[in-house]
């Protein structure tokens, strides 16, 4: 909003939570892991990317069979979250093809994915409107480290500590840090606006 519709909004303040801010990382940080909790998430990016035709790789270069199938049918409308997860697995060496986790960054075949990836992330820039990035230290959906990097990134941007707050909820996963996260959220907006 701010580099590109300011003059269509009055932008005062942003407050941001858990955000897959650079999806390259957190798809590198999920093919690390040996499980991951929710698949749902995974399949639900790769199956817009491939459907909007960004990612032009078949779905059986990144995904194992059954999995492979699935994921292109899954997003529907129809299937919950819970639904689609219980379709798909948690194990990583189970879900995606081992090809695609050993090489992802490095193989050509797999361009487009680390294309999009990028291009789907937020880098961060020179904010003159205050922000705030929240986020759990125990998500195992959406890394902590995510948000962390950046904050980093903001500050190397040149950006005042005065306009970037990041503020860490200790022990807070994906769902438990939403109220902190919320409430943090309304003060700081309530000083702000005083």
């Amino acid at each position: 909003i701010e580099e590109n519709y300011l003059s269509e909004f009055n932008l005062k303040a942003s407050a941001c939570g858990a955000g897959g801010y650079d999806v390259r990382f957190i798809n590198d940080y999920i093919l690390e892991q040996t499980d991951y909790p929710m698949p749902y998430y995974i399949g639900y990016m790769i199956n817009s990317f491939v459907k909007l035709g960004d990612v032009t790789n078949p779905t059986s270069d990144i995904f194992k069979s059954p999995y492979s199938e699935r994921i292109l049918k899954l997003y529907d409308g129809k299937n919950s979250g819970d639904e689609i997860n219980a379709q798909l697995t948690t194990k990583i060496a189970d879900l995606f093809t081992d090809e695609y986790r050993s090489s992802v960054n490095t193989n050509i075949k797999f361009a487009s994915v680390v294309s999009t990836l990028s291009k789907n992330s937020i880098a961060a820039w020179k904010t003159n409107i205050p922000t705030m990035i929240l986020h759990g230290t125990d998500d195992k959906y959406v890394p902590y480290k995510g948000s962390e990097n950046l904050y980093k990134d903001f500050l190397a941007k040149g950006v005042s500590p005065g306009n970037i707050t990041f503020i860490p909820i200790p022990g807070g996963d994906h769902g438990s840090s939403i109220i902190p996260s919320g409430v943090a959220s309304l003060t700081w907006f309530i000083g702000l606006n005083k």
